[in-house]
C-alpha cells in the first residue's frame, strides 16, 4: 500500500460506514510492541459526495482497490 492507492475501508468508525472507499494520501511506519518491527499508518481520504475528509487507519483495516503502480 502506498499514497495514490484506491482502498476499501474494512472497519466502521463513527460517522464511516464498513466498505467505504478512500484514497491513500500518506503511509507512515509506526513502532509496535515487537522489536524491530513496524506498522503502516494511512492517513487516507474518504470520498463523500458531500464532505472530504481525511482520516488514520492501520494497514490492516484498508483493502488494496486499485493500486496506482
Amino acid at each position: 500500500m502506498q499514497p495514490g492507492d484506491l482502498v476499501k475501508i474494512k472497519r466502521a468508525g463513527i460517522g464511516t460506514p464498513a466498505g467505504s472507499i478512500a484514497l491513500i494520501m500518506e503511509r507512515h511506519e509506526i513502532p509496535t510492541d515487537f522489536p524491530g518491527e513496524t506498522a503502516p499508518l494511512l492517513i487516507v481520504r474518504l470520498c463523500c459526495a458531500y464532505r472530504q475528509r481525511e482520516r488514520r487507519y492501520l494497514g490492516c483495516d484498508v483493502e488494496v482497490i486499485s493500486s496506482s503502480k
